[in-house]
Formats: structure tokens, sequence, C-alpha cells
């Protein structure tokens, strides 16, 4: 049974603590393109002439803000 201070043990920690870095990274990117798909669908909304909003456009929140939900309050979790 190989220690943790062996060599196979440490490769394994150190690929371990790559892959935690790259979902690190791949939350923050998830947090940014749906923050910044949020900002950008709903300023467009508000710069229309007032009028009722669309299925397309309550569809586009709708997925925007279910994709941005589940990377704020899932991704830190996992």
């Amino acid at each position: 049974m190989p220690s943790s201070s062996s060599p196979a043990g440490g490769a394994r920690g150190a690929e371990a603590g790559g892959f935690r870095s790259r979902l690190v990274w791949l939350v923050l990117f998830r947090t940014v393109a749906a923050s910044l798909s949020l900002v950008i669908t709903v300023a467009r909304l508000l710069l229309q002439p007032l009028q009722e909003p669309t299925r397309a456009d309550t569809l586009s929140l709708a997925v925007i803000i279910a994709a941005y939900v589940s990377t704020v309050v899932v991704g830190p979790v996992s």
C-alpha cells in the first residue's frame, strides 16, 4: 500500500490540486458569463419601447437565470 509521501501519492495530490484549480476557474468563468448574459438581456429589454415581453424574452431570461442560479448556488458546493 503506497503512502502519501511516495512519488505516486505526491503526483496524485498534485493532479487533484490542478483539477481543483481548473474547477475554480470554470465556476468563475461560468459566473461571469451568466452575469454578462443576464445584464445584457435585461438592458436590451429595458431599452426597448414599453411593451409586453415576448415569449422568447421570457424564455431567454428563464434560461439565463437558471444557469446563473445553478452556477452560484451549486458551483461552490461541489
